[in-house]
């Protein structure tokens, strides 16, 4: 299925509207079961979410990052957890080609 520029542009839309309303209400957890191709997304997404918002400059946050991705690959249980806005915007990321 291939998408116009159009829809692709309606997408990136209800996806930003969407990230910016769950990012506001009061559980913002996503759960994936945990395969991984699961766990491939959520480590795209993780970096992708320190890299754009200029979190790789700085020691602590790149510290945090490295927890986060020991987390997802190290990750037993039946579920894996994200944020919904934060794989919002990562696929919003996607569609937009800025790969």
């Amino acid at each position: 299925m291939n998408l116009t520029n159009t829809e692709i542009t309606v997408l990136k839309d209800f996806l930003d509207q969407l990230a910016d309303h769950f990012s506001n209400a009061g559980c913002n957890d996503y759960d994936l079961p945990n395969t991984p191709e699961n766990k491939q997304l959520l480590l795209d997404a993780t970096i992708y979410d320190y890299t754009v918002n200029g979190f790789a400059n700085d020691a602590d946050e790149m510290n945090e990052m490295n927890d986060d991705i020991k987390r997802i690959n190290n990750a037993k249980g039946k579920k894996l957890y994200i944020t919904d806005s934060l794989l919002l915007s990562y696929l919003k990321y996607k569609l937009s080609g800025d790969k």
